[in-house]
């Protein structure tokens, strides 16, 4: 999706490299608050340090736990201010559309069913989105997205983290060069102990 916006308002995501000295991002750093990625939450350790390393970000608030006291303490353990911290996100898209530093953008990192009503109030606040795949949980959720982020003149983006990888983009070369022939099955198996590991540690 290409919106027009003014140059401190642009956002951009996906085949820009955002750690470039020439990225077109504004030098104001852009308000962030996350949705999900708590306190036991590898997604969320992984999408924050990935802000932090990107130097356009500041980590304002969020929802890290439905439980009030936890979202607070994990919100001072991570330098946000704890009356910014929710454990609601329809509270939050309130009160932040009310404050005049209130978020620019939201990630969203709840389980995938709640994507569409997640992001739903903060469109309506004209507020960007950055959302894990997938992008809602039915094809008639995608479409009311699809048009409330047009009304909305947003960016959405949604995260596809390994589509980068080499290796997806060989087998992309291969189906589109029609060297296997038709495809009509495609089974995926993602193996990693990782959470175990970081478990034990």
């Amino acid at each position: 999706i290409v919106i027009k916006m003014t140059q401190k308002e642009k956002i951009v995501f996906g085949k820009l490299n955002l750690m470039r000295n020439d990225s077109v991002l504004s030098k104001d750093k852009i308000r962030i608050g996350f949705i999900g990625g708590g306190p036991n939450s590898f997604i969320g350790f992984t999408h924050r340090l990935a802000a932090r390393f990107d130097n356009r970000f500041i980590f304002v608030a969020g929802v890290f736990s439905r439980d009030p006291e936890k979202s607070k303490q994990f919100a001072i353990s991570l330098g946000v201010d704890p009356s910014r911290a929710y454990s609601d996100y329809n509270e939050m898209a309130e009160n932040e559309n009310k404050r005049d530093d209130g978020v620019q953008a939201i990630g969203i990192m709840t389980p995938s069913g709640d994507h569409y009503s997640v992001a739903e109030p903060f469109i309506n606040n004209k507020v960007h989105i950055i959302c894990d795949k997938p992008l809602t949980a039915t094809i008639e959720e995608a479409h009311k997205l699809q048009q409330i982020v047009k009304e909305n003149n947003i960016i959405f983006a949604l995260t596809h983290n390994y589509s980068a990888y080499p290796m997806l983009r060989e087998a992309k070369k291969i189906v589109e060069n029609g060297k296997i022939g038709e495809v009509r099955l495609i089974k995926d198996f993602l193996i990693l102990n990782i959470l175990k590991d970081i478990q034990q540690e």
